[in-house]
């Protein structure tokens, strides 16, 4: 059996201080609700099984910013159709490209499709369709709706009221849209595959969730936002570091789990593994100074090989 594999594609911004830093600008924070200063950092995450790593990195800067230094500008969605168009999954994989509805648009649907994979995303409650020969935004088709037509299905525990249908929407082609229906109103979920059961849509979108837990995990544990060069070229290999450094940490504790079941289950998280790296490190420095001290080495010796 083909194993199905999420290709999540979101944007974060790193918040800054730094007037002078080269490529900052004002970009939309939604953890803010505001425009904030600071880089803004096009991502795509990878999901194989229980894996999940950064796959790749950009930093989009604001058209002003090109303009004056001579440069190309390339939007976000550009940078994320580029990502789309260089990630190799493994073999034996089917690959879904996962984005929220800012990033739903045309390119980023052709783009999958000219790697033969599927997608799925929201839409916003204005989004247009075609239905029975008539020409409605999402928001009037789900409110034309029969509430007998809705079925409570749960995913993960978490309960969906939920309708699911065919229909043409300009620029996506023909479509499965899946409603939700909740207290706080409707949800619309869309995807290119139309023989997936409602379930299957809100599962595949569900796995979103990721690439938030990944940033703040490397802005809270990696210091993914923690640095102060002014030059764009440093701040790049920093994000770099950092995510190399995600990935290395990931698969340290895959590999814990899978030969110390006792240390696997305390490595629950990013920051458990982070501080368990940190103290092997403090003990092999201590185990050093010990066998050094034992052979009555002198502490400017010691001194000089710690370059201190």
């Amino acid at each position: 059996m083909i194993a199905r594999s999420p290709f999540i594609l979101d944007d974060t911004v790193n918040k800054k201080t730094g007037l002078h830093m080269e490529d900052a600008g004002y970009h939309y924070d939604s953890s803010e609700g505001r425009a904030v200063w600071g880089h803004d950092l096009v991502t795509t995450q990878y999901v194989n099984g229980d894996v999940e790593y950064p796959a790749h990195l950009d930093l989009y800067v604001k058209k002003e910013t090109c303009l004056k230094d001579g440069r190309a500008f390339k939007t976000k969605i550009q940078l994320a159709c580029e990502q789309i168009g260089a990630f190799t999954p493994p073999a034996d994989t089917r690959t879904t490209v996962v984005f929220d509805s800012w990033f739903f648009c045309h390119q980023i649907v052709e783009a999958a499709r000219a790697r033969e994979w599927d997608w799925v995303t929201q839409a916003e409650s204005n989004r247009i369709v075609h239905h029975e020969e008539q020409r409605m935004n999402v928001t009037q088709l789900a409110e034309a709706l029969s509430e007998k037509r809705f079925r409570t299905v749960k995913v993960k525990g978490e309960a969906f009221n939920l309708y699911g249908i065919e229909v043409w929407m300009p620029k996506a082609g023909k479509i499965k849209l899946v409603v939700s229906k909740g207290e706080d109103g409707f949800h619309f979920y869309v995807t290119n595959r139309l023989d997936w059961s409602d379930r299957q849509v809100i599962e595949a979108y569900k796995v979103r969730h990721t690439i938030d837990d990944f940033y703040r995990d490397v802005k809270q544990s990696l210091g993914l936002g923690e640095y102060r060069m002014r030059k764009g070229r440093g701040a790049i290999t920093h994000w770099h570091l950092v995510f190399t450094a995600y990935t290395l940490l990931t698969l340290l504790r895959q590999s814990m789990r899978r030969t110390s079941n006792r240390l696997g289950k305390c490595l629950t998280t990013l920051g458990d593994v982070c501080r368990w790296v940190k103290r092997q490190c403090l003990r092999r420095l201590v185990d050093w100074l010990y066998e050094k001290f034992r052979r009555r080495n002198k502490p400017e010796t010691i001194y000089r090989k710690l370059k201190i």
